[in-house]
């Protein structure tokens, strides 16, 4: 593997589940696994998968996954999921445990919780001879004070180069991040914290520079079945790239619009109009790194 990909929300129930016995189990990733080859892919698993599944009713909030669709995601390629968010528990601590079950007996790297953080919250990946440790974290109930995830933070700076924290958290179809949000953000990134990564959202949030920190406050949807308007169709996925002489995130904009519940890439001229506008609500150092799709960065 020579990167890793990072994704946003990626839920299998509701419509998504109803269009895969429709188009085919593996109809949402079609046209993005190609992307994803020669890649560790990160992906925030917003579901739980009960021992007894029944498919959820539309406009009802309690997923649940068919443990039969989750070789389409052997098939399209993710190595690592996290369940640190507000639908891990749907179906209470049985669900939880019985995702883990699921997802692990098909090879997946499973990590997080909704509530706490602790070791298990930790991923490591190892690209080009440089350890990564990757935090899962849920700021959705509450969001954790340091007492809560400053040792955990320091056993990943232990054990890996390169520490990222990957975030469940802020408000819900706000393009942009709010206080809460940037208060924990700058704690992690002060604690030691290389890169912030969140997601929750359903819609991308803007990009800020702290110090020697990235934060990418919500990368938006990336299998959803929302349609309401361009915003919740529309996700940033993230190609972080591990090299001798640089180290850098390929700024990835995903849309959903005309493949509902199937992202692909958006094409060179869209792609260019999303990243200008990304730029504009993030940080002005910023701005001709992410209108490039490029955003180097140091650890």
């Amino acid at each position: 593997m020579t990167s890793i990909i990072f994704v946003g929300d990626v839920m299998l129930a509701r419509d998504v589940e109803t269009k895969m016995k429709q188009l085919g189990a593996d109809y949402p990733f079609l046209k993005i696994s190609e992307a994803f080859k020669n890649s560790y892919v990160f992906g925030n698993f917003e579901a739980s998968i009960p021992r007894s599944h029944r498919p959820t009713p539309n406009f009802q909030f309690k997923f649940s996954v068919d443990s039969n669709n989750l070789e389409s995601l052997v098939t399209a390629g993710f190595t690592h999921f996290s369940l640190a968010n507000n639908h891990a528990f749907d179906f209470g601590q049985s669900g939880y445990l019985n995702s883990i079950q699921q997802l692990e007996l098909r090879d997946f790297t499973v990590v997080g919780n909704p509530t706490t953080v602790s070791t298990s919250s930790v991923a490591f990946i190892n690209i080009n001879s440089v350890s990564v440790g990757v935090l899962t974290m849920s700021a959705v109930s509450a969001y954790p004070q340091a007492q809560e995830w400053q040792a955990i933070v320091d056993f990943a700076k232990k054990k890996s180069d390169l520490q990222i924290v990957y975030i469940h958290w802020g408000d819900e179809y706000v393009p942009k991040h709010n206080t809460a949000q940037q208060n924990l953000a700058h704690e992690l990134v002060d604690s030691g914290i290389d890169v912030v990564i969140g997601h929750h959202p359903h819609v991308v949030q803007d990009i800020e520079s702290y110090k020697n920190g990235l934060i990418i406050y919500s990368l938006g949807n990336f299998v959803f079945d929302q349609y309401f308007n361009d915003s919740v169709q529309t996700g940033l996925m993230l190609k972080m790239v591990l090299g001798i002489n640089s180290n850098y995130l390929e700024l990835l904009p995903i849309t959903t619009k005309n493949s509902a519940t199937q992202p692909n890439i958006m094409t060179s001229e869209n792609s260019t109009i999303f990243l200008e506008n990304l730029a504009g609500k993030s940080s002005p150092n910023l701005s001709k790194s992410i209108k490039k799709g490029i955003l180097g960065f140091k650890y």
